[in-house]
């Protein structure tokens, strides 16, 4: 990264074009850095509870809740996080404006963060890869597959494992000295960072296909509920969206390797977005089948009651309105005489169909447990006297309503 042709000699009086200075890219990722960082929290929050909530059964793994899956997504939590937490710190010494218009110090600790986030990202994705890898284990364990998928998926950890140690060793020795990667003054030698950023975008999508590629065969022949088929689908679809990330993060880089190479702070920012987005990606996708149960649970106490309770008060209001527009009809309109009924028998099935049709289905009643409606019969029986005394219709009773019109025709 040669600071000597984006940056002035101490002493040059630098000269800008108009709004040079001015120039901030640093907003956007602000704000989506805030948003990655605050899904990945939750994303692990949400799998843990989720565990929480299901029943143990003795299984090839025990009788345990959690298991390596589990583990290595909780590990990569950190390194995601700390990621972002580099790059705020980055962003406030000036990451997003011209390297030209920065403080020397400031774009040397740029650089020195820089670096260190490098690592912080190597081993984000090494745990998510790997936390993939440990799922499909525990989906599909090795007395219920063959052993080419046995074979496949440990050669799969070991792509993976060579991917990190490779890539850590590379943009750790890319400099000679090692403080040359942050401090391009010092005398020494540097390879070329774009082409280390190339080579570990494009091997990092192929690890990718192949972890998405293993279990496709077992797919197609699983017997599993569907709860279970949709939280794999959704896997997928994510880890293709990692893949999607990878190749936009690949395709930044390739456009953007000249420029950046001579104002990094500024050109670097595009491609940083993908970098960012990356590990919460992949994080959330490898999240997302275990939070079934928490979503299950989610719905059955809190989003279907709520909606019971708002379907009842609409319910409500619509009656309310009703009887007022009659009411208001009755006191304007043609004078109504009403009558009502006794002795009439009244079905409590009946009326909890009238009031709740919402959960009167079997399968809507077994997500939600709710008690089968019990058939009681009962006699209301309404005397001239009760009507006389309170006007109002008694509760389950029957209300019959006959117009009379009273007209005097002339005699002839």
């Amino acid at each position: 990264m040669p600071i000597e042709s984006s940056h002035p000699s101490p002493g040059a009086v630098p000269e800008f074009p108009p709004g040079y200075t001015e120039e901030d890219r640093s907003y956007g990722l602000y704000i989506f850095s805030i948003a990655m960082t605050v899904i990945t929290v939750l994303a692990i929050l949400a799998r843990f509870w989720s565990r929480t909530l299901t029943p143990t059964s003795p299984d090839c793994f025990g009788t345990t809740r959690f298991w390596w899956d589990d583990w290595t997504a909780l590990a990569s939590a950190p390194f995601i996080i700390a990621q972002h937490g580099l790059l705020f710190a980055m962003l406030n010494l000036g990451l997003g404006h011209h390297a030209a218009v920065l403080p020397i110090d400031d774009l040397f600790s740029i650089f020195k963060l820089f670096f260190a986030m490098y690592f912080l990202y190597d081993a984000a994705v090494f745990l998510t890869k790997m936390s993939a890898l440990f799922f499909l284990t525990r989906i599909f364990p090795k007395h219920a597959s063959p052993t080419w998928f046995h074979y496949s998926i440990w050669a799969a950890h070991f792509i993976n494992i060579a991917w990190f140690v490779g890539a850590t060793l590379a943009s750790l020795l890319l400099c000679n000295p090692i403080d040359k990667n942050w401090d391009p003054t010092l005398p020494g030698t540097c390879g070329t960072r774009s082409a280390i950023w190339i080579g570990c975008a494009v091997t990092a999508v192929l690890i990718d296909s192949v972890i998405l590629i293993i279990p496709i065969p077992k797919i197609w022949k699983l017997q599993i509920s569907r709860a279970r088929k949709l939280g794999i689908s959704v896997t997928f679809i994510l880890g293709y969206c990692a893949i999607v990330v990878s190749l936009g993060r690949t395709a930044f880089t390739f456009r953007d390797a000249e420029a950046v190479s001579t104002d990094i702070t500024y050109e670097l920012v595009p491609p940083l977005f993908w970098s960012s987005a990356e590990g919460t990606v992949l994080l959330l996708g490898i999240c997302l089948p275990a939070m079934l149960p928490l979503g299950r649970h989610m719905f059955t106490y809190y989003f279907s009651p709520l909606a019971c309770k708002v379907s009842q008060l609409l319910s409500t209001r619509g009656t309310e309105r009703r009887e007022s527009k009659n009411t208001h009809g009755e006191t304007q309109g043609t004078p109504r005489t009403t009558y009502r009924l006794g002795n009439n028998k009244i079905s409590s099935a009946s009326e909890a169909t009238e009031l709740g049709t919402y959960h009167s289905m079997d399968s809507r009643r077994e997500i939600l447990d709710i008690p089968s409606i019990q058939t009681n019969y009962f006699e209301a029986s309404i005397s001239v006297d009760d009507i006389e005394a309170d006007p109002r219709p008694p509760v389950s009773g029957i209300r019959v309503e006959h117009t009379f019109a009273v007209s005097q025709v002339p005699s002839t």
